[in-house]
């Protein structure tokens, strides 16, 4: 696997290409190939490898600007064209599934202007990516993997710094590794007609999608799935994916985690079908009535894609002898909505120790009662309450005992299987473990399964970390620009997992300091999911924060901290120099889990 040239030659520049880096080309291949006076000619020749560092140099201090859009470099663009995060709604039936793992065409570029230019190994490749290129000179790669680990580039292992200059909000110009993957897809006559999405479930850091030579959206957030409905750029036949997959990206930033640095698509590419009007989302808050602990209530609300024509969903919980049939409401031309709450006596509670889950299915049927559409899902009666500066799971205080988990492997880097996941879950269980955070980012979507059927308890963590950034004035977290891109991967998060028992706190993140970003984050995940708390180990003793997670905390501090809720519980003020205690307890305030977030960083 040879990477691509990074120095291109002249003759794929047109003359409408007045960059800098493209003049200083012009000039050098001038110097060299012009018919020029011996003399001169010859004293370009002897000091060739001067000029060439000179130029090279120059390059790297001042990097060339890509025409066209940029998003990898614009901090007020996360995504663009994509899919509303929502939970799983994958079709169970194959002949709905197309799975894009496996082989793709590839090139590598080391920095992300060459690939609009149309660099290949020295052809010209157009840069809308063409479907009748032929792609038989191009690389292979197996996806998912890690670029770094199938030959091109290098994996880095960083704590506290950025692997690259430091600029926020600008990505790396001058060395910023880019791959370009590609695929042709048939797509079957039985699909025409429907709604068609291209979802891939981890990449990293940023993306750009292109259907037959179409662009059709961009998107970062590196550890939650990238969907677009494609149907409109699609056609029955052979159809081109490509993806341009930047290393880095203004959103790079955002995950400055203590781990090996690595790039590329991560988790399953799939595409798959739906029927025009179709369910597009639902959440299902299945909790219990605090009075006795045994009555489930559960809210369903089921959001829909196209027009109502006589649409109706068929829920069931069989084990529970449920069943309900709920009609849809059009909002506007495209969002369809549906909703019940049903109390359910004698239920099952859910938790680590008992995890005791109901299968439901939502069917939608079109106006003939042909079902149309399937989703079965497991769901787990409980409820999550900070009661008396204690976290209790319906009702009863829990005692934390907890680990950090990252997604990686010696062998396969950010990639991780099905298998080594359960091995995961069997050695925690194994050892009397009965918590994971997913530090720092949320993990594969089969991780919240398994722990749904298993039991454990999830402290579910955004994909936000900028440590190298410091907690102090060059927080970002302190930067109103940035409130936007930290709240999109919180929401991102939130709108993913919502409907998993397992997840019993959503973390905004880890180690970016605090300040108004944060604190605005917070309101909003307490009025998306007001049934968890919400935490952030950065607030500290801050108000945005329903549990206190100190990091390392000596025992002499837990000690300190310990008396000081006391004191509170007793209707004192404490103060000291950094902050002031409120006169009376507030639902953030959890001594009980005081130590359970001080997981290690």
């Amino acid at each position: 696997m040879d990477g691509l040239t990074t120095i291109p030659n002249s003759d794929t520049h047109n003359g409408s290409d007045n960059s800098l880096g493209s003049l200083i080309y012009k000039l050098w291949n001038t110097s060299i190939h012009a018919p020029l006076t011996l003399g001169y000619n010859q004293i370009i020749q002897k000091y060739r490898s001067y000029v060439y560092l000179a130029i090279v140099a120059f390059l790297l201090v001042f990097p060339d600007k890509t025409e066209g859009q940029e998003y990898w470099d614009d901090l007020s663009v996360c995504q663009v064209g994509k899919v509303a995060p929502h939970a799983d709604i994958v079709p169970q039936d194959s002949q709905w599934v197309m799975d894009l793992d496996g082989i793709w065409s590839f090139l590598f570029y080391e920095r992300a202007e060459y690939v609009h230019r149309g660099l290949e190994k020295g052809a010209y490749i157009t840069p809308d990516f063409d479907p009748a290129q032929n792609l038989s000179l191009w690389d292979s790669i197996i996806v998912p993997g890690n670029l770094e680990l199938q030959g091109y580039g290098v994996p880095v292992y960083v704590n506290m710094k950025n692997e690259f200059p430091s600029d926020p909000p600008h990505a790396p110009r001058a060395y910023n590794p880019t791959g370009v993957y590609a695929k042709d897809v048939i797509i079957p006559e039985s699909w025409d007609g429907r709604s068609i999405y291209f979802r891939i479930g981890a990449a990293s850091s940023a993306m750009e999608l292109y259907v037959n030579g179409e662009f059709v959206g961009y998107s970062e957030d590196s550890k939650t799935p990238a969907e677009w409905e494609i149907g409109d750029v699609v056609h029955t036949g052979k159809n081109r994916i490509c993806i341009i997959l930047h290393r880095w990206s203004n959103g790079s930033y955002l995950e400055c985690q203590d781990m090996w640095r690595m790039s590329g698509i991560t988790r399953d590419v799939t595409l798959y079908s739906l029927p025009k009007n179709h369910i597009i989302d639902y959440r299902i808050d299945a909790t219990l009535d605090t009075a006795d602990y045994s009555t489930g209530i559960l809210n369903l609300t089921i959001y829909g894609q196209g027009h109502s024509d006589g649409l109706l969903a068929e829920v069931s919980l069989p084990a529970l002898g449920i069943g309900r049939t709920l009609p849809f409401f059009e909002l506007d031309t495209a969002l369809l909505l549906s909703h019940t709450e049903l109390r359910i006596a004698g239920v099952k509670p859910w938790s680590a120790e008992s995890p005791d889950l109901y299968a439901i299915t939502i069917k939608l049927k079109d106006k003939n009662g042909r079902t149309i559409q399937t989703i079965e899902k497991q769901i787990g009666f409980r409820t999550v309450e900070i009661k008396d500066g204690l976290l209790c799971v319906n009702g009863k205080p829990v005692t934390i005992k907890g680990v950090n988990r990252h997604e990686h492997n010696a062998w396969t880097g950010h990639v991780v299987s099905c298998e080594q996941m359960e091995n995961d879950i069997r050695l925690m269980k194994e050892n009397n473990i009965n918590a994971v955070r997913t530090s720092h980012y949320p993990d594969d979507e089969y991780w919240y399964e398994l722990c749904d059927r298993y039991g454990l308890y999830v402290w579910d963590e955004a994909n936000n970390e900028s440590h190298a950034q410091g907690y102090g004035k060059n927080s970002l977290a302190k930067k109103a620009e940035w409130t936007e891109p930290i709240w999109y991967r919180v929401n991102n998060m939130i709108q993913r997992d919502r409907n998993h028992p397992s997840v019993i706190v959503w973390s905004m993140g880890n180690e970016c300091g605090n300040g108004i970003c944060f604190e605005e984050a917070y309101r909003r995940a307490k009025a998306t999911d007001p049934t968890r708390p919400v935490s952030y180990e950065r607030a500290e003793l801050d108000w945005n924060t329903d549990i206190v997670g100190i990091m390392y905390p000596s025992v002499d501090y837990l000690a300190w901290y310990g008396r000081t809720m006391d004191s509170i519980r007793n209707g004192l003020t404490i103060q000291n120099s950094k902050f002031k205690i409120p006169l009376a307890p507030t639902s953030w305030w959890s001594t009980a889990t005081l130590w359970a977030t001080a997981w290690e960083d």
